[in-house]
């Protein structure tokens, strides 16, 4: 209410007050009327709802209730007070209006108008107040009696709930019941309808079938006549196409329903089992819809095939009625047919006479009419052949009738529709022309048999003629054989002669060159074959004799030929007959034969005779022009090199003439006479070279011919040829070599001594210029002595200040490194210009030396000149770079100052529990104005850890993260070292603004502050803070490969190696290895506990590698790595031992350890097992083990073995068995990667001391077991129970607690809490928990209720991912139990009490009191709402209501929670336990404190 009800005077303020609180208190009426009717209908809620709801219900409602109530108390006496307000304000307004003077017009005064309208308004207020009150006692009395209804109304519910769940009871029993049987029904209907579906799928696939058939028998009817048809019908072959691919796609489709016909029989019985296997109704009728999918299918392609069947059928018939109609019109026109045919016959008689006659001329035509016989049958044979010749002509005139009627007929046949008259008309004629042409066929078969009896007497009398003749020829052919034979001896004779005459010249001269003998240097090959001369001449005067007595045979044998022929002339003669002839002939054959055999030897022979002969003259001839041609080549190539060098000598001498000319000044003495002089001697060598030039070139032309000529083994003559002409061109060249000599000797004299003239004018110009260079080349020398001075001091000086630079750091051992570098480097430069200087000196030595020399040339003093230039330089730039290392010597001791960690601050940040979490170090200026917040960020873990890797530390996230900081800082993230490995790393991740982790160089993982002795620290260095975390993974090594392949070897152990072929990359890329270790120790101790190491012999390490861009290998990689000889136990000492952990292993195996019993290690016996197969096993990312390859080479002496490895795997690892192993490989491979994954450990679970229903549970290492348990008794934690046995766990697996028997978790920790733990080595992996009796009136005799806790694991997101699929624990694996005894307590009945005593300000968590809890807090309510059971939403919603106040978030959490919270738990102690959990254990002791008072 406004304490002044002047204010109300503002007239919108007014109107807007009247309506808020009218519109308020009718909305409180209508809620509080809502409420006591749902008090009032509290037995409808109890049939209408279940436990939880109606228990709500009634809670809130009640609540609710006594809020109102309390409400409308308090505000009763504000409602009193309104009406007297609200009068008061009316009577000041109608007195200001009374005191108006009558002169002043209201209508004018604004003011007087807003309180006249005020006035009127405040009536209406009043009488809206008295409403409000009525309206406020009537809700507090209905409120009231709704509170007691309530609590009346709380038995009554007890009792409701007990007949409400045994009601429940029996109607779940019969509505599951019931739905037994229903489902039994329709699963049986189901069945029944599967039977009818299968009967109905065979029906309809029998009568596709048959349909299929019947087309199938049309077509092969219709291809049948096709073939029989003329095929002059264009529709029949598209037709008959047309069918052929109709009939395919019937067959096609009638596969197709074959297969949907199986699958509906397969569905049925699959259906049918599951009816038999009393499955779901809706597994069922999901293959229900199978089957009804199928024989759809089936019906869909039945009709499919069926309409491709209709199609093949209609066009089959369509080419049986055209094959059928062209048979019809055959037989109408076959007389066309016979009427050609005769046409053909009489046509080959004809030919056949013609033939007849032909051949009878011709063999009128053949005879001779040598005798009276001959012409009388000469003549008869000729008149008999042109009566045939007449015949046949009239024969052919006939078939050209019969082939006229025929193609009359045809055009009949082609026009169509011809009337039955004119058919047979045509058919008669056509007759008569065949008969006619029959009978003019007769006569000329007859006249053609005379003319062939006619014919077989002419060939008689042509065959004696031919004997004769035959005869005669061969007399011919054997004195032609005859004088050829004779005339080849003659040449033989001339060649043996001359080879000889050869062979004898070449025996005189065998003192020469042997045949076969070395080439002298740059000559020519001898020729490649060698032969005996003298052997080669014996035997071809040994063949000559042979050659002469069969040429006296064939010479005898042509006498006896002819005279053959002699007599069978006589005979012929005579007119003896054809045989006595014939006789004769063949006795002419024989002998010419015999003469041919003979001369063909003496032939033979003869060549042989000859070609032996050609042989020597060839080969003498060959072997004296080689040599020729290599000695002329010599003689050539000497030549040439002597006209090259005097070439040479010329081009020096024209060139020293050019530069003497050049060189020449206008000061010397008779300069214009002696450079005409030079340039003269110039000339002269230059046109003495052209000569030279071009007699060389014309040389090395010939020569190269010359080569040409010989490599291509060309004739002798043409190599004589050449030959010649080279020695021509040599004459010349020696000629004009000898000239050129001559003219060259004289120009070298003339340029020689003008040059000296020269040399001399020049040398004194230069020396000229030298003293200037030589007395700045000292002083230069001398001031580079005295920097040295300097240098020295200054490397000293920053000597002194490294060594008083503290070295406690690695960023101040690098810095203080490079302040060392810096020196040693200006060391270095100052040894330099010592060195400069001194070379200095020696070059000016050398250079006044030259310049003394009466000899030394101007060339000369200007090259020492340059020696001085570079030793100045030289120094020059000694000096330059002295400077620069004393520049950079300063710069690295101020950074080296700035990294001193002596000057720098130091800042610590703690979790809320108190934990160091990291250290900042940094220099002064480097965080100013920076306000630094650094917390755990547990919600970022699982995107933390990749493959091979695993959490060190918390998450840790410092602000701002957008900031720069002005110089770099020093970052160290505590966390907790675990046991070290061969072949992993600490490093430090951080993330980027895109979500993404990366590593980041680290300046030390294991960095110890003297503030925080004990901990571990990995530190970074930083310019703008970020989240970070360290991790431990295995080693990366990363390579670079290209197309040209090559090997990559692993850092951790030179065996392991990777090998690519040529081409076996597509590109250029990085290539990564980690080796992950195969540990045998702890497989020979797992060894008796999984059977997959049973029949293991030995293992390798597992080698991961992948490729950079996702590149895939095209050819398969060579693989090397160790192979490892496991422990093989003998039998007797497997059972009941196990070995005690190495000292590498740091794992505490029972026996070692303080809760396992001590046992005695037996003696192991090593056993070399060279049986089964060394096996590659490998997998990808996603995949399971399997077979690789078995190993290509094993190398024993080294142990290592190779195998190829095919694309689809990206990591591998080798393993033996032993041999008739049961044990798959792929499952021994997934062991021994599984073996480096699973840690040991044990369970605690521990009773805090004061307060044995609270514990702690902890899953920590076997190694850190102890230890662990110190750490809790110093909290106030301990047994029993013992820890429990060794548990095998993974990294990040889901750990969690379940309480049976007597024994539960408190109903606020099932209500809000999270028992699950995910399991990090490194982490602490405990949580703390509350426990009661299940039933605290149980075992009344016992002092204690007693129960145990199951423990259990599986994958969760993270540990699932990268592993042998077969691997992942999807469900719960239970691990071990711990017994659980909690003392008895005294438990007493309290009274209820109202929400109003509750509230009351003298009540233990008062209004009051929970408004004082609130200010004592801050930031770390949230934590605490997550204890007391408020989801994350919810928090976010109350942030929402109080936007800018965080103590009412806090009042609004601690009401929320207090109000729905049941009576009948112990509030003071959960609000306590929660502030202690979240880091406030004062307020907690406060809470509990407040409570006893």
């Amino acid at each position: 209410m406004p304490a002044n009800p002047k204010d109300l005077v503002d007239e919108n303020a007014n109107q807007r007050d009247n309506i808020s609180c009218r519109g308020k208190m009718k909305n409180y009426c209508d809620f509080f009327k809502a409420e006591a009717d749902k008090i009032k209908n509290a037995e409808d809620l109890v049939r209408d709802y279940d436990d939880d709801t109606l228990q709500k219900n009634i809670t809130d409602a009640k609540t609710s209730l006594d809020v109102a109530q309390y409400i409308c108390e308090s505000l009763s006496d504000g409602i009193k007070e309104l009406p007297t307000a609200m009068t008061g304000a009316i009577t000041i307004i109608r007195e200001r209006i009374k005191v108006v003077p009558p002169w002043v017009k209201i209508n004018e005064d604004l003011n007087l108008v807003r309180l006249y309208k005020a006035a009127n308004v405040m009536d209406d207020l009043l009488a809206y107040a008295d409403e409000i009150q009525k309206l406020a006692k009537k809700t507090a009395d209905m409120a009231k009696e709704a509170s007691l209804k309530t609590d009346s109304t709380g038995a009554y519910f007890k009792e409701a709930m007990k007949e409400l769940q045994k009601t429940q009871t029996e109607i779940i029993n019969k509505e599951k019941k019931e739905k037994e049987e229903t489902e039994a029904a329709e699963k049986e209907t189901l069945s029944e309808q599967a039977k009818r579906d299968t009967k109905a799928v065979k029906k309809l696939m029998d009568e596709t079938n048959s349909v299929v058939n019947k087309v199938k028998d049309l077509v092969k009817k219709a291809e049948n006549l096709a073939k029989q048809s003329s095929g002059q019908n264009e529709d029949m072959e598209p037709s008959l196409k047309e069918a052929q691919d109709a009939l395919e796609k019937a067959s096609a489709s009638l596969g197709d329903t074959k297969k949907a016909a199986d699958e509906t029989e397969k569905s049925n019985e699959k259906l049918v089992q599951l009816v038999k296997s009393k499955a779901t109704v809706d597994a069922v009728e999901k293959v229900q819809e199978e089957v009804r999918s199928n024989m759809e299918q089936a019906e869909k392609h039945s009709e499919e095939t069926k309409s491709h069947a209709k199609i093949s059928e209609k066009s089959s018939k369509k080419v049986i009625d055209i094959v059928e109609d062209e048979k019809n019109r055959d037989k109408a026109w076959k007389m066309a047919k016979e009427a050609k045919k005769v046409a053909e016959h009489i046509r080959k008689d004809a030919e056949t006479a013609s033939t007849a006659a032909s051949e009878a001329k011709s063999l009128a035509d053949q005879i001779t009419t040598d005798t009276q016989e001959a012409t009388t049958t000469e003549k008869e044979i000729r008149t008999l052949s042109e009566d045939t010749q007449k015949t046949s002509e009239e024969v052919i005139a006939a078939a050209d009738k019969a082939e006229a009627q025929s193609e009359e007929i045809e055009r009949l046949k082609t026009e169509g529709g011809a009337p039955p008259e004119e058919i047979a008309k045509v058919l008669t004629e056509t007759k008569d022309v065949i008969k006619e042409g029959k009978d003019a066929a007769e006569r000329a078969r007859t006249l053609s048999a005379k003319c062939k009896e006619t014919g077989a007497q002419v060939k008689v009398l042509i065959d004696k003629q031919k004997a004769v003749k035959t005869s005669k020829e061969y007399g011919e052919e054997a004195k032609t054989i005859a004088s050829e034979v004779r005339k080849l001896a003659v040449e033989t004779s001339d060649t043996l002669a001359k080879a000889h005459q050869i062979a004898k010249e070449e025996r005189q001269t065998k003192g020469g060159s042997q045949p076969g003998s070395k080439a002298p240097e740059g000559a020519v090959d001898e020729p490649g074959e060698v032969i005996d001369i003298d052997a080669t001449l014996k035997e071809a005067e040994k063949k000559n004799k042979d050659a002469q007595s069969l040429q006296e045979q064939t010479e005898k044998s042509a006498e006896k030929t002819q005279d053959v022929v002699i007599e069978i002339e006589d005979r012929y003669q005579s007119s003896h007959g054809l045989e006595d002839l014939l006789k004769i002939a063949e006795k002419a054959s024989k002998s010419i034969e015999q003469t041919r055999v003979v001369s063909a030897k003496a032939i033979s022979t003869t060549n042989q005779v000859k070609s032996e002969g050609a042989k020597v003259i060839n080969f003498v001839d060959d072997k004296k022009t080689k040599q020729r041609s290599n000695t002329t080549l010599l003689k050539v190539r000497e030549l040439t090199q002597e006209l090259h060098k005097e070439i040479e000598n010329a081009n020096s001498i024209s060139t020293e003439a050019d530069s003497i000319v050049a060189r020449v000044k206008s000061d010397m003495e008779e300069s214009d006479a002696m450079t005409q002089e030079v340039k003269d001697a110039g000339e002269k060598a230059k046109s003495a070279e052209e000569e030279l030039q071009k007699i060389t070139s014309n040389l090395e032309e010939k020569t190269s011919t010359f080569e040409t000529q010989i490599a291509e083994k060309s004739p002798n003559e043409a190599l004589k040829e050449t030959m010649k002409e080279l020695d021509e061109g040599m004459v010349e060249g020696q000629k004009v070599m000898e000239k050129a000599r001559s003219t060259l000797k004289s120009c070298q004299t003339v340029t020689k001594e003008k040059g000296d003239r020269v040399n001399l004018h020049e040398k004194h110009d230069v020396v000229k210029t030298i003293n200037p260079v030589i007395d700045d080349a000292k002083r230069v020398a001398r001031e580079s002595r005295d920097f040295v001075k300097e240098v020295k001091q200054s490397a000293k000086d920053a000597q002194h200040v490294a060594d008083d630079c503290g070295r406690d750091t690695d960023e101040a051992r690098r810095a203080i490194q490079a302040v060392e570098e810096a020196i040693h480097d200006t060391k270095k430069t100052a040894s330099e210009m010592t060195r400069c200087a001194e070379s200095i000196d020696r070059a000016i030595d050398d250079l006044t030396t030259i310049i003394k020399q009466e000899r030394s040339t101007a060339d000369e003093v200007t090259k020492s000149e340059g020696k001085l230039g570079k030793c100045v330089q030289n120094a020059n730039k000694a000096t330059d770079k002295a400077k620069s290392c004393m520049d950079r010597s300063s710069k690295a001791i101020e950074e080296m100052t700035l990294k001193n960690p002596k000057t720098w601050k130091s800042t610590k940040h703690v979790s809320q529990d108190g934990e160091v979490l990291s250290v900042i170090r940094a220099p002064d200026d480097a965080l100013e104005g920076i306000t630094i917040t650094c917390k755990e960020n547990e919600s970022l873990a699982k995107s933390v850890v990749g493959e091979h890797e695993e959490l060190l530390s918390n998450v840790v996230s410092m602000e701002p993260q957008d900031v720069k900081l002005k110089k770099p800082a020093l970052v160290g993230i505590r966390y907790t070292p675990t046991i070290r490995i061969s072949g992993y790393e600490v490093v430090v991740k951080s993330r980027d603004q895109s979500g993404d982790w990366k590593v980041i160089p680290t300046n030390s993982t294991d960095r110890a502050y003297d503030d925080f002795r004990g901990l571990n620290f990995a530190e970074v260095k930083v310019d703008q803070f970020s989240t970070y975390v360290v991790v431990r993974r295995v080693i990366r090594d990363r390579h670079s490969m290209g197309k040209r392949g090559g090997m990559v070897t692993a850092s951790v152990d030179p065996r392991i190696s990777l090998s690519y072929p040529k081409d076996a990359l597509p590109m250029s890329t990085d290539v990564t290895l980690q080796v992950i270790p195969s540990d045998v120790n702890h497989i020979n101790y797992r060894r008796n506990k999984w059977k997959s190491f049973k029949y293991l012999i030995s293992t390798s390490p597992m080698l991961h590698f992948s490729h950079a861009r996702n590149v895939k290998p095209k050819k398969p990689l060579t693989v090397t790595l160790p192979l490892i000889t496991l422990i093989q136990e003998e039998e007797d000492t497997k059972k009941d031992h196990k070995p005690s952990s190495p000292s590498t292993d740091a794992l505490n195996i029972p026996g070692a350890g303080r809760y396992g019993g001590k046992t005695q290690e037996p003696k192991k016996k090593k056993e070399i097992m060279n049986t089964g197969e060394v096996l590659l096993m490998g997998r990808d990312q996603k995949g399971s083990w399997r077979k690789v390859a078995s190993v290509v080479d094993q190398q024993k002496k080294s142990g290592a073995i190779e195998a190829k490895v095919p694309d689809g795997f990206d990591r591998v690892l080798a393993v033996q068995m032993k041999e008739g192993s049961t044990v798959p490989p792929s499952t021994a491979a997934a062991a021994v990667e599984m073996n480096g994954l699973v840690k040991v450990a044990n369970v605690i679970l521990h009773h805090y001391i004061d307060d044995r229903a609270r514990v702690i549970v902890q899953v920590v290492p076997s190694h850190r077991c102890e230890e662990a348990v110190r750490e809790l008794a110093k909290k106030g934690y301990e047994g029993p129970p013992s820890p429990s046995n060794e548990i095998e766990i993974r990294e990040e697996q889901e750990f969690t607690v379940e309480f049976k028997q007597n024994i539960k978790l408190m109903e606020q920790e099932e209500m809000y809490g999270d028992h699950k733990i995910i399991f990090r080595e490194a982490f602490s992996n405990r949580m703390e928990l509350f426990l009661e009796a299940a039933d605290p009136y149980r075992n009344h005799s016992s002092e204690f209720d007693r129960g145990s806790a199951h423990f259990s694991k599986k994958d969760s997101e993270i540990s699932r991912v990268n592993i042998d699929p077969g691997l992942v624990e999807n469900d719960w694996y239970h691990l071990t139990d711990l017994p659980v005894a909690l003392p008895k307590v005294e438990r007493e009945f309290k009274q209820k009490h109202t929400l109003k005593e509750a509230v009351d300000s003298n009540a233990p968590l008062s209004n009051t009191y929970l408004r004082d809890i609130a200010k004592d807090l801050g930031d770390e309510f949230e934590k605490l709402a997550s204890y007391l059971g408020f989801k994350q939403s919810q928090v976010q919603r109350v942030k929402c209501d109080h936007p800018f106040s965080t103590e009412e978030q806090i009042y609004d959490v601690l009401i929320s929670w207090r109000n729905k919270t049941k009576r009948s738990l112990n509030k003071v102690e959960i609000l306590a336990h929660a502030l202690e959990r979240s880091g406030r254990t004062d307020l907690g002791e406060k809470v509990r404190d407040n409570a006893k008072k």
